[in-house]
């Protein structure tokens, strides 16, 4: 069965602080509507996932029915999934699954985070400190000193250099100049990440995400060539976890889910790594991405 994206919206990320979390979430829900090439009623959807990483990002729960009450829809199942950064993923690996299945024709894909609901910084990261490993939490270790440790392993075992991951902000901040939607359209150079502010060593300022508010939607249909002649056929996807908490993994320097996930998603769509044109991967710290690289074949 062909399971394809036949419609996405997205909102530009950047801090919405005079905007309600729902009125980002209708904004996006009507958009995608809006996006499908021969059009798709509100009642064609059977399916309703909405994902984010924390229900305190914005101060709104129950968001599955709430959208589905919106579209004026009584029967149509619904839920909302919570997996840090992965949650828009795992949204989408299980709509796939459900549409591959036939449990469902048309499934919409909301998600949504409002970071700058919190008042300060200092909530922020009590909550991703939430996320993590719970003795690693007694110590206070946020998601950028444990992603500092992976990168000083990296950095100990390979010999790379701080200027090494500068490189990484650097790209991703010139693909930004290209995306009207993308939270910074900044030009920066190695030099000025070495110069921006430690956040936790060896990871500087440049080297890790912003915090900003946004959402997406995509609208995923088992009858993809019914709505558009042009659909995004989603061939294979894949997941896997591993010990969210560094202090349990046996090696720092690898991501074995990303590994192993990657692995089954190019047997699943018949393809390697060589045949791949464009891939877009994890860099919330300039470290995840060198290592993603290579856990996904496209370097060593």
């Amino acid at each position: 069965m062909e399971v394809g994206v036949i419609g996405a919206y997205s909102l530009k990320y950047e801090l919405r602080s005079s905007k309600e979390v729902w009125d980002m979430v209708k904004e996006v829900v009507e958009g995608v509507l809006g996006k499908v090439d021969k059009g798709i009623g509100k009642d064609e959807i059977d399916l309703v996932i909405v994902s984010n990483f924390s229900d305190r990002f914005g101060g709104l729960t129950h968001t599955a029915p709430l959208v589905i009450s919106y579209l004026g829809l009584n029967n149509t199942k619904g839920f909302r999934v919570e997996n840090a950064c992965v949650s828009g993923g795992t949204a989408l690996y299980i709509a796939w699954n459900f549409l591959r299945s036939g449990l469902a024709k048309n499934a919409l894909i909301v998600g949504f985070e409002k970071m700058s609901y919190l008042p300060s910084s200092m909530e922020v990261n009590e909550v991703l400190m939430q996320a993590g490993h719970p003795e690693e939490v007694l110590v206070g270790s946020p998601f950028v000193s444990l992603y500092a440790l992976i990168a000083t392993a990296y950095m100990s075992r390979y010999g790379a250099r701080e200027e090494d991951l500068a490189l990484v902000a650097v790209k991703n901040h010139e693909n930004g100049l290209r995306n009207p939607l993308a939270a910074m359209q900044k030009k920066i150079s190695v030099e000025d990440v070495m110069k921006s502010p430690y956040v936790s060593w060896p990871l500087k300022l440049y080297d890790s995400s912003l915090i900003t508010d946004g959402a997406a939607a995509l609208i995923v249909s088992n009858e993809p060539r019914r709505y558009t002649d042009t659909p995004v056929v989603l061939r294979s996807i894949a997941m896997y976890h591993d010990h969210p908490g560094v202090s349990q993994r046996e090696d720092l320097t690898a991501l074995r889910a990303v590994k192993k996930a990657g692995e089954e998603a190019y047997r699943g769509a018949g393809i390697s790594p060589k045949d791949v044109d464009v891939m877009e991967v994890h860099d919330a710290f300039t470290i995840a991405e060198i290592i993603i690289y290579e856990m996904l074949g496209l370097a060593e």
